[in-house]
């Protein structure tokens, strides 16, 4: 009999550790945003993960202008496409599917009216593709000593060298309309001055 106590009491001990290991266990991993426990959440779960992940890119503040909602602070969506079906992009005789993760913000100049949205672009698809794309639609120029491209007048990208693959800025103005609605307007030159721009391509630097 006590041999069989004495069994019945590691047993319960094995039971007993290995239902504190899980516990623990299941708190860290509920705790951690890591992306490799996604599967283990619902889909709600999952996107309010992913949320909190792609926040911590997006201060709330940089210097005078705050993050600014366009239906949401921060839009997250995935694409494909074909780039000779493209009518932007036909045009440079390259052929291929580009597939891509979008994140997109926006911040407002407090007490002004000037806007700047940022892009991060993570390709599961053409991401080599993508570059040359990029290089027969744009121009060279050089932010801060980093190399960028100039795409459209109001918009300047680079590659970035750690977490996404292209990083581009726009920057807008807004304007109230006679019906007191919102516009946006895009006729001034970028020029990446602004602390936003800075802020990004010294988060994200260029890939030297």
């Amino acid at each position: 009999m006590v041999f069989y106590a004495r069994g019945f009491l590691r047993l319960w001990a094995v039971f007993l550790c290995a239902a504190v290991f899980l516990a623990v266990g299941g708190v860290l991993i509920y705790r951690s945003d890591a992306e490799e426990f996604d599967l283990l959440f619902p889909d709600k779960m999952r996107e309010e993960r992913e949320y909190r992940r792609i926040k911590k890119f997006f201060p709330d503040t940089i210097a005078d202008y705050v993050i600014y909602n366009v239906g949401t602070d921060i839009q997250v969506h995935s694409e494909c496409n074909t780039i000779e079906n493209h009518p932007d992009t036909k045009v440079t005789g390259l052929t291929g599917e580009i597939c891509e993760k979008i994140i997109r913000s926006a911040y407002r100049q407090v007490g002004g009216n000037k806007i700047v949205f940022v892009i991060l672009g993570k390709f599961t698809k053409g991401s080599e593709l993508h570059r040359q794309l990029v290089d027969r639609l744009s121009q060279p120029d050089k932010l801060n000593g980093y190399d960028i491209r100039r795409i459209e007048r109001h918009e300047i990208a680079w590659y970035d060298a750690k977490l996404f693959d292209v990083v581009i800025t726009q920057e807008g103005e807004i304007r109230r309309n006679p019906d007191g609605q919102e516009s946006m307007s895009y006729e001034k030159q970028a020029d990446g001055v602004n602390p936003v721009t800075q802020y990004f391509i010294n988060r994200f630097p260029p890939a030297q």
